[in-house]
């Protein structure tokens, strides 16, 4: 099969790194890929939200699946315009991307479907959200969400008027967004939990948990993810029953009742309390980043084989417990010094070459890199730079393989958590 992955970051090196390991594969294209997707596809330099460029590149190439990775172009409606060009594309249309790319109306579904999540308000503009605030039913700490994407940084914890207006500010003035979410702060685990859907079909991914922000003991403002742990401790098997039954299958329900069919992961963001209760933060229409990477390397099948199993809607038998494995995934992000606002970019990466690529227990994936061939050398290009994954038999064996290889990585102004896995 001739496959094409949309996305540049620590996601797609990840899915990349998978889909290659398939006998199933022929040619695997990543559009507009990095430094590290470079080495196991064909980097296509074009924008993702280019729908006419991709579609066309897509039927010159004989493209016979497409996985789009990132948020915003399902948003655009990128898997739509493939579909009706006749291109299988996993990754749901825009009509469901909405889940994500509006706050606002992820909560109106939630309302219609009955499922837990925190109490809220919903304001298009600045000044009524000022006056809202005064007039709260929840006290402080409260969350500010833009109701827009905001690549994973726009939610604020408020803990006083005087930072929930600065939030507002932010909100509407920095990142431009056509409303916000006003929400009472809920207390317990977060956990992040993840579904393949397509049509009728649900097939659980291993659950796992991230860490939001840039600094150790949850310190600093939000980030798309600084780091990642599968599977998470903070899941008991009666939470998750509760997970799907409260949330997952009365989602779908509603979801058609809206005439929204979804074919494509679904990332539940929840908040689990202490009765073991889960509560819905958010939805993301795709896989986590850096969840992602976490999760991949524990999976025992061939992707290529489940994705294709899924949109045949003939992918049940890998809810078995044989396609994952016991072993613990940590990974850790290296970002780059002025992350999340304005990182810095262009300095050589080192250390690469003494982490051995052979290895499974030990993986390295890009994000924001690049491939300088005239002098031969990585450099950073974004943000969130690379994810050192460790796996092992326990999550503190894991801890020390990931930690080690982030030691023996260096770049000029290399920042990342030393607390990833700890509980």
């Amino acid at each position: 099969m001739n496959i094409l992955v949309i996305g540049s970051g620590g996601r797609e090196h990840t899915l990349c790194w998978k889909l290659s390991k398939s006998p199933l594969l022929k040619k695997l294209y990543c559009l507009p890929g990095n430094g590290g997707t470079s080495t196991l596809a064909e980097n296509i330099q074009c924008s993702p939200l280019d729908l006419g460029k991709v579609l066309s590149f897509a039927k010159e190439n004989l493209i016979d699946l497409c996985i789009v990775g990132p948020e915003a172009p399902l948003a655009a409606g990128l898997s739509d315009v493939l579909r009706r060009g006749g291109i299988a594309v996993w990754g749901p249309s825009a009509k469901a991307a909405v889940l994500e790319s509006s706050k606002g109306f992820a909560k109106k579904i939630m309302t219609k479907a009955g499922i837990p999540t925190a109490q809220y308000s919903f304001f298009e503009r600045k000044e009524e959200a000022e006056k809202g605030l005064k007039e709260m039913r929840f006290s402080y700490p409260l969350v500010v969400k833009a109701d827009s994407l905001a690549a994973g940084k726009g939610v604020v914890i408020c803990e006083s008027e005087e930072s929930a207006l600065e939030a507002l500010n932010f909100v509407f003035n920095t990142l431009k967004s056509k409303g916000v979410v006003i929400e009472e702060f809920l207390e317990g685990k977060e956990v992040s939990y993840i579904v393949a859907l397509h049509k009728n079909c649900v097939v659980p991914l291993a659950s796992s948990h991230d860490y939001k922000r840039l600094e150790d003991n949850d310190r600093g403002p939000n980030t798309g993810g600084m780091g990642s742990v599968s599977p998470t401790p903070r899941l008991s098997s009666k939470a998750e029953e509760k997970i799907n039954q409260r949330i997952v299958y009365p989602l779908l329900s509603t979801l058609a009742a809206e005439g929204i069919d979804y074919s494509g992961f679904l990332y539940l963001g929840l908040m689990i309390n202490k009765d073991d209760d889960p509560y819905v933060l958010e939805f993301n229409v795709r896989l986590g980043d850096p969840e992602t990477q976490a999760i991949l390397p524990r999976f025992k099948g061939d992707l290529v084989e489940f994705l294709t199993a899924m949109l045949k809607n003939e992918g049940e038998s890998f809810k078995d417990n044989r396609y994952w494995s016991e072993e613990k995934a940590v990974c850790v992000a290296l970002a780059s010094s002025g992350y999340p606002f304005s990182p810095k970019k262009g300095q050589v990466i080192s250390g690469l070459e003494d982490i051995n690529s052979e290895r499974e227990d030990v993986l390295i994936f890009h994000g924001g890199t690049v491939w300088d061939d005239k002098e031969k050398v990585y450099k950073v290009s974004g943000g969130r730079v690379l994810y050192a994954v460790g796996v092992g038999r326990e999550i503190q064996l894991a801890r020390e393989k990931a930690y080690k290889a982030c030691d023996s990585i260096e770049f000029e102004g290399k920042i990342f958590r030393r607390d990833i896995g700890l509980e």
